[in-house]
């Protein structure tokens, strides 16, 4: 069993410093938040540069911090920390329960910079925070899911804790999907389970909406069936004799899922 959180982080783009790190947000499917501010970041270039990269950041990213009435990084405010802090708390984060698994959308950047709070060593690293990034992007390219299949997010973008929320709610729609091999598929608990069933009941093929109970079962991927017979007693037994009662066994699917109105 295998933790899955999400990251997102906002940075400067051409410093792969600490200095460079903005903010960093994570969150995983037990909604256990960590959100922090870099105080340590280069805010005289993100404030006062005219170059390009300062001036994205000017206009997307820093009106979602805490400011002064004079537009500086307010450091009283509780998540304004030292760098040294968030190393720390980062890894607090991670110890706590099983091993983690890490995904963000378009992530190359953002792991650098977790794995940066370290100096880039991964020797230094604490045991459970992980070294590597599953990219949403391809897990979504992988699922032949498009930009426009996803639900815009509900809150503004480029804040890092709304936007790695935003990220576990992409990872839900892919899964939906029912399109990535099984070995892609973290273990999932039975209330997972229920979400992913109506997800995948309510969006049909291509984006499309919706689909009946007896449509979805008949296309339920092995993987989601797998859990299914795992939670819901004599499924396991139906399904071996799926081949000469597969009607039956679809119904049983069916009865399942109108549980869930």
């Amino acid at each position: 069993m295998f933790r899955s959180t999400y990251l997102d982080t906002e940075f400067l783009r051409d410093d792969l410093t600490n200095a460079g790190l903005i903010s960093l947000g994570l969150t995983d499917r037990e909604s256990a938040d960590y959100y922090a501010i870099n105080a340590d970041v280069d805010e005289d270039r993100i404030r006062h540069s005219p170059d390009e990269a300062a001036v994205w950041l000017r206009e997307h990213v820093w009106p979602l911090l805490p400011t002064t009435l004079s537009g500086a990084l307010d450091r009283t405010h509780p998540d304004v920390k030292p760098i040294t802090v968030l190393r720390e708390e980062v890894g607090r984060y991670y110890a706590q329960g099983p091993q983690a698994r890490m995904y963000a959308y378009y992530g190359g950047q953002d792991g650098v910079r977790l794995l940066g709070l370290w100096g880039h060593d991964w020797g230094q690293v604490p045991p459970n925070v992980p070294v590597r990034v599953r990219d949403l992007a391809d897990l979504a390219e992988d699922a032949g899911l498009t930009p426009q299949d996803f639900s815009a997010q509900a809150t503004p973008e480029h804040h890092a804790l709304w936007d790695a929320r935003h990220d576990r709610d992409m990872h839900d729609t892919i899964k939906a999907t029912g399109l990535l091999p099984s070995s892609a598929q973290a273990p999932i608990s039975e209330e997972d389970l229920r979400t992913l069933a109506v997800n995948g009941q309510r969006r049909g093929p291509g984006g499309t909406p919706g689909r009946t109970k007896q449509q979805f079962a008949e296309v339920m991927p092995a993987w989601m069936r797998d859990a299914v017979d795992a939670y819901v007693p004599g499924m396991a037994q139906l399904r071996a004799a799926a081949d000469v009662s597969k009607d039956r066994y679809l119904s049983g699917l069916v009865a399942w899922m109108a549980t869930l109105d």
